[in-house]
C-alpha cells in the first residue's frame, strides 16, 4: 500500500513492523513511499492498496511469539520449539536426530544457524510434534539439556 497515489515504492526503510510501517507511511505525506502491510493496516491508516498477494509462497505466514516471566503450557499445546547446540563432532546431529525418531516424535522444523565467532559450530532450531505432559518428550528434553553445549526450550504451545 502506498501514500497517496498508485506509484510504486521508491525506497525502503528498517520499521519495526508491518502496521508501524503503514503509519509511518500515512504520516509522512510522502505519495513515494509505501510499505508492505494488511488491508486493515491501509484502511486504519488512510492509504491505498498498491498491490495484492506479493507473497512468493501460495500460504504465506508470520509466527508471533509470546514471552513471559512465567511458564505457560495450554492444555492443548502440541508443538514445541528448541534452540541447542551440538558438539562439533561426527555424528552428533544424527545422534540427535535418531532421539526424535526412536521417541516417535516428529520433526517439522529445523534449521541451522552459525555461531558467530566459533568456526564450523551451529546452534539448531527445531520444532517438533509433541507435549511435555508426555513422558517420552520429558525424557527426550531432559537428555537434550545434558548432552547439549547450550539448550533452550522456547516453548510447548498450541499450532494454530
Amino acid at each position: 500500500m502506498c501514500g497517496y497515489d498508485n506509484r510504486p515504492p521508491s525506497r525502503g526503510a528498517d520499521i519495526i513492523n508491518t502496521a508501524a510501517a503503514a503509519q509511518m507511511v500515512s504520516k509522512s505525506g510522502d505519495p513515494t513511499l509505501c510499505a508492505i502491510a494488511s488491508k486493515a493496516a491501509a484502511k486504519l491508516y488512510g492509504l491505498q492498496i498498491f498491490d495484492e498477494n506479493i507473497q512468493t509462497v501460495e500460504k504465506n505466514s508470520t509466527r508471533f511469539i509470546v514471552i513471559s516471566r512465567e511458564l505457560v503450557i495450554p492444555a492443548d499445546a502440541n508443538k514445541i520449539s528448541l534452540i541447542f547446540a551440538l558438539p562439533h563432532v561426527t555424528g552428533s546431529l544424527y545422534r540427535t536426530l535418531s532421539r526424535f525418531a526412536m521417541a516417535g516424535l516428529s520433526l517439522t522444523k529445523l534449521e541451522s544457524r552459525p555461531v558467530p565467532g566459533r568456526e564450523f559450530e551451529y546452534m539448531f532450531y527445531f520444532d517438533f510434534d509433541g507435549s511435555v505432559r508426555s513422558q517420552a518428550v520429558l525424557n527426550l528434553l531432559g537428555e537434550l539439556e545434558v548432552d547439549t553445549d547450550t539448550f533452550f526450550f522456547l516453548g510447548n504451545y498450541a499450532e494454530i
